[in-house]
């Protein structure tokens, strides 16, 4: 027997879609792409020569006379056109080029800061709300069983086999675990309001299970490599 999903039941939120939902809402990210397009573009340019410019000029031109401001009346009036070009040395060419290519690199370098730390601050976000709904489901559990304990208190004191101090301490309990329900009520708006800052509405999605963060991808043979490809030491070394 198969079990057909409810109409209109919202999927579960993973942290990996959470993640990527942060990236593609991102404008800091579209403005690094933009600025990086942008250098790479002015690179091209400042390595090629200036265009040609069209020059258009007029010479001997009456402008107190009775043939003022006539291009055609007085023999001396000269009309030229031309066009220059400007020729730049090709050294200088390629350091202009280099440098907004350099910028580019930067740029780069800069987007890939912002996508790590994209991506780290909407995983803490989903983590803080994913353990903070954890542990309201375990107080909550604890809760009824301590209503339980509240109500064998009460039968076994009517009964004659306990004493009130028994059914106060069972209620004592109970209401420590109210406040603590509550505690955990407000970390959990804070979590999604937290998560909303990067997801936006999805942040009040269900969450899916807990993710598989057990297990560090971490190779101590390719460490130092890896660390000489921190997104912040490369912008560092392209300042």
């Amino acid at each position: 027997m198969s079990v057909v999903p409810a109409v209109g039941a919202e999927a579960p939120l993973t942290l990996a879609d959470a993640q990527r939902r942060a990236v593609e809402r991102s404008r800091a990210l579209a403005a690094q792409d933009s600025a990086v397009t942008a250098s790479r573009e002015m690179a091209v340019a400042a390595g090629q020569l200036p265009d040609p410019v069209g020059t258009l000029g007029i010479n001997n031109l009456p402008i107190d006379t009775s043939d003022r401001f006539s291009l055609t009346r007085d023999f001396m009036t000269m009309r030229s056109v031309g066009v220059m070009q400007e020729f730049t040395r090709a050294e200088k060419r390629e350091a202009r080029a280099e440098r907004f290519e350099r910028e580019a690199e930067k740029s780069l370098a800069e987007k890939d800061v912002s996508l790590a730390a994209i991506q780290r601050n909407t995983a803490l976000a989903w983590l803080d709300r994913y353990y903070a709904e954890a542990m309201q489901t375990v107080i909550s559990e604890q809760s009824r069983q301590a209503q339980f304990e509240i109500e064998a208190a009460e039968s076994g004191y009517r009964a004659g086999r306990g004493n009130l101090a028994d059914i106060l301490a069972a209620r004592n309990a109970l209401v420590l675990l109210d406040d603590r329900a509550s505690e955990f009520g407000r970390k959990v708006s804070a979590a999604k309001i937290a998560l909303s800052r990067w997801i936006g509405n999805d942040a009040d999605a269900p969450l899916a299970g807990k993710p598989a963060i057990d297990t560090i991808r971490l190779d101590p043979s390719t460490l130092e490599t890896d660390l000489a490809h921190h997104p912040e030491l490369a912008v560092l070394a392209r300042k």
